[in-house]
């Protein structure tokens, strides 16, 4: 047994330097840089957001980048053909399309963000907190008389 280790272990320390490397080469995404989220990003989870600002700079952005289609327009092309463009696209255009998967997640997150928050928006921007929303809600139920 120690005669096999012995006469193999240069070829089991180099096999596993080659695993080892290929597996942390795999784990790495975006070049080890990670897409910055702009400031619509992160009013999406800042109970203290200002509504009108984030729509601003929401607006802001879009026309200085090109906004994804949405996955209506995805569906439409077939499944095989973008099988078959994602096999052929170089890395530059593998970065381009985690870019734009990205900011379509993000548009989607951020429309419904303000579409949920839209009613408790008060004058100057401030969204109602969910403390708030509760007791408008329990006021609304007295008023009704339920």
């Amino acid at each position: 047994m120690k005669e096999f280790f012995s006469k193999r272990s240069p070829a089991i320390i180099i096999g596993l330097l080659m695993f080892s490397s290929i597996v942390g080469f795999g784990q790495r995404s975006n070049n080890g840089k990670a897409i910055t989220p702009p400031d619509w990003v992160r009013a999406i989870d800042d109970p203290n957001a200002n509504y009108f600002k984030a729509i601003k700079e929401y607006k802001d952005f879009w026309k200085t980048h090109e906004k994804p289609a949405d996955e209506e327009a995805l569906m439409a092309k077939s499944l095989e053909q973008t099988k078959a463009q994602a096999k052929t696209l170089s890395k530059r255009e593998v970065k381009q399309q985690r870019e734009q998967d990205y900011y379509r997640y993000q548009c989607k997150r951020f429309e419904n963000w303000v579409r949920e928050n839209k009613p408790y928006v008060q004058d100057d921007g401030r969204i109602l907190s969910a403390d708030e929303r509760l007791k408008l809600w329990e006021q609304t139920k007295k008023e009704r008389g339920q």
